[in-house]
């Protein structure tokens, strides 16, 4: 069975995990195709071909709009399909997106391929008024995606509700993957780190993420509690001058963002990451990978009530009502104050991982799910 994968997450070699891991299934030859050229994480990132026997490869092929995920294109894609021959055309990309759309419409020409999209949809939006410019014609592109698809993947689990409303019931949810071999925790856990209580936000620094809840917990916090902010984003000038004004200047530090292969390093220095996104009128948090990340590594968590956050953490963490400043004060102190609770949650945060994002339990969702794709016609699959 041959896999033909779009994905422009994959540029990053940590993504190209879950596919290596599901061609070692003998039967399963994966063809990635990824953006020669990408933005990524603040920075331009160049792809380079991998090749791994018969099994698994990944193909740079130029693109167009390289720094937008909705409106990218590829060139060179049809001439793949002519040459791999897949059985599936997986597009990483949600069905409005133009690189979606592109494969829809190349994927109908080559009648046997079964074509299967992905989401992270956990808001239902009116019709066709998408949260980007060009709605109207994102919204054509969804619907043409939809006709045409055999099946969708979901990172989260409101989307096969959402995609039933559009008429569209073939949709299977699966949890996103982490490689538990790059994000592991020292060893032995660290339970006491010292005099100081070291507290992350790692992500985007954007309005919606709810730094500054967390900054205005962190002045009300003793001074032995100590922050480190590491990313980028439009808000990074208005969260340093609150910094000032809340006289946190020398109890923040601002890292850079750094590559996902170098964000253990920086997790395995913490004492606790705290995650405290608000909704919006056009996005809640969808999955919050950072809060699995620093489970996998040993660290525990707290995250607000926006969108999968709960869901994600499970038991294996502490869940805030998002904006409840004293809530997320409170909860540090709670950490801070009782290393059994703090060790509790670092063992079920281990557990949680393994059990539910683990490579090999993921990829072997997908393969069954895959498989089921190519065996018969079906509106829902039990993986």
């Amino acid at each position: 069975m041959k896999i033909l994968v779009v994905d422009h997450n994959a540029v990053d070699p940590l993504s190209q995990s879950l596919y290596r891991a599901i061609s070692e299934e003998g039967d399963i030859l994966v063809r990635v195709i990824v953006p020669a050229l990408w933005f990524d994480n603040f920075r331009t990132v160049r792809a380079e071909a991998v090749r791994e026997g018969e099994g698994f490869e990944v193909v740079p092929l130029p693109v167009l709009l390289h720094t937008r995920t909705h409106r990218l294109l590829y060139r060179g894609i049809r001439a793949q399909l002519r040459e791999f021959r897949p059985d599936v055309l997986y597009v990483n990309a949600d069905p409005e997106n133009f690189q979606t759309l592109e494969c829809a419409l190349l994927c109908g020409r080559h009648s046997g391929v079964r074509f299967v999209f992905s989401t992270w949809r956990n808001i239902e939006y009116p019709r066709d008024d998408f949260p980007y410019r060009l709605s109207v014609l994102h919204g054509l592109a969804e619907r043409f995606v939809l006709r045409r698809a055999d099946h969708g993947v979901a990172f989260v689990p409101e989307a096969p509700a959402i995609f039933s409303h559009l008429g569209f019931d073939r949709i299977t949810f699966i949890p996103p993957e982490l490689d538990t071999s790059v994000f592991t925790p020292v060893s032995p856990p660290k339970i006491n780190r010292g005099d100081l209580f070291n507290v992350v936000y790692a992500g985007r620094l954007h309005p919606l993420k709810g730094i500054d809840v967390l900054f205005d917990a962190m002045a009300g916090l003793p001074a032995d509690f100590r922050l480190t902010v590491v990313g980028a984003g439009p808000e990074e000038g208005a969260l340093r001058k609150r910094c000032t004004s809340l006289g946190l200047d020398d109890r923040v530090e601002w890292r850079e963002p750094v590559l996902r292969s170098r964000m253990p390093e920086v997790l395995n220095e913490m004492d606790v990451l705290v995650l405290p996104s608000r909704t919006g009128q056009y996005w809640k948090e969808q999955f919050g990978r950072v809060l699995v990340e620093a489970m996998a590594c040993g660290v525990p968590v707290i995250g607000s009530s926006s969108g999968a956050i709960p869901a994600v953490i499970g038991e294996a963490g502490l869940v805030v009502p998002e904006g409840d400043i004293q809530g997320f004060r409170d909860a540090l102190l709670k950490l801070r104050i009782d290393p059994g609770l703090r060790q509790q949650l670092i063992v079920k945060g281990l557990s949680r991982v393994l059990k539910e994002y683990a490579i090999p339990v993921v990829a072997e969702r997908y393969r069954r799910l895959i498989r089921s794709i190519m065996g018969r016609s079906v509106h829902s699959l039990d993986i």
